[in-house]
């Protein structure tokens, strides 16, 4: 992770800090008029690829035709190109931004991925072997990213793993359902923990108080199961 403070020009982790984030698919192209943008108006702002689609690891990229999924990388910009050539930009700009590691998701295919854009969720179930391979080609992502020394945050999708039809029970079917999936040793633990207004600490400092009904505690324990 960048180890820049929030003020210093160049590459740091904004927080909670409101900022535009742009995606720089081809960075010799887009990047330079997206740093003059930040620079003209005094803001800090953020500087992302999608890792899910947009980009990919330097291997998957320079890889030979058919050895990955077309739509892995299929801007052509590597992780470590498009975070270390808007980190130095930024930097000699005096520009601060933030570098995301944008939609890290946990998917049966990249194609599937790829189809999100246009709005098509098919519903099903990942299997173990693809959430294996999901797994271990974001972790090879991640640790590009991280050997850069520049990236400020990263975003998650594990949407596929949620059983989404738990949006669309009954009350009957919800309280049924988590009473047959569910041990009634870890539903009372789990009522008891999310089933009331719960208060923390967000990024900031801030007291934040969220509030579940049993029910809801309920229908979540089943959607994300």
């Amino acid at each position: 992770m960048s180890q820049h403070s929030r003020t210093d020009p160049g590459p740091t982790c904004l927080g909670v800090v409101k900022h535009p984030a742009i995606g720089i698919r081809i960075p010799e192209l887009f990047l330079p008029g997206i740093i003059a943008a930040y620079k003209a108006r005094n803001t800090a702002g953020g500087l992302m690829l999608s890792f899910g689609r947009e980009t990919a690891p330097e291997k998957v990229i320079r890889a030979k035709p058919g050895a990955w999924e077309i739509t892995r990388g299929h801007t052509g910009t590597s992780i470590k190109k498009y975070m270390t050539m808007g980190a130095k930009a930024a930097t000699r700009a005096g520009v601060t931004v933030e570098i995301e590691a944008d939609h890290l998701i946990i998917i049966g295919s990249a194609t599937a991925a790829v189809q999100r854009i246009a709005g098509y969720h098919a519903e099903s179930h990942i299997s173990a072997e693809e959430l294996r391979k999901s797994i271990e080609y974001n972790k090879l992502a991640v640790d590009e990213a991280a050997a850069t020394g520049v990236v400020g945050c990263f975003t998650t999708d594990t949407s596929d793993l949620f059983w989404l039809r738990a949006d669309d029970l009954s009350p009957a079917q919800v309280r049924r359902l988590f009473a047959e999936r569910v041990k009634p040793a870890e539903a009372k633990k789990l009522l008891r923990r999310y089933g009331s207004t719960r208060t923390f600490k967000a990024p900031g400092g801030k007291t934040v108080g969220v509030t579940i009904s049993r029910l809801q505690a309920m229908r979540l324990a089943l959607k994300f199961q």
